[in-house]
């Protein structure tokens, strides 16, 4: 498994665990491809996951679907490689759903990690 922050220019940079996690909580704005949410509550939201599992291929951004109903579970969707292709891939998320054109913006919520599994809302 390999680890990775954003320097200033969104250039992924290899780290160990720590300092990843470290990051992660200190930098959630920073990582941020893309958070849109629709009218009828279903949000998509791409992020800087900084985490690689596979050796040849570091997919280290990824798009989440969430649907906004309780009865629909979250879907990831996309994989990316690199920043420009995470915004790409967000923008053809949003077309794909036909709703693009009645998007607003929402602020995420400031969250802490408190570990790779664990989000705390401050």
């Amino acid at each position: 498994m390999s680890y990775y922050i954003l320097d200033d220019n969104k250039i992924p940079i290899p780290v160990d665990a720590f300092t990843w996690g470290k990051w992660l909580s200190d930098n959630n704005d920073k990582r941020r491809v893309g958070l849109d949410t629709l009218e009828n509550g279903t949000f998509v939201s791409t992020v800087f996951v900084g985490i690689s599992t596979y050796m040849m291929n570091e997919e280290l951004y990824e798009t989440l679907v969430h649907y906004g109903d309780k009865n629909v579970s979250d879907e990831v969707v996309m994989k990316y490689n690199t920043w420009t292709e995470a915004e790409k891939g967000h923008n053809i998320i949003l077309e794909s759903l036909g709703k693009s054109k009645e998007i607003k913006k929402k602020e995420p919520k400031k969250r802490k990690v408190i570990n790779r599994f664990e989000l705390l809302d401050i």
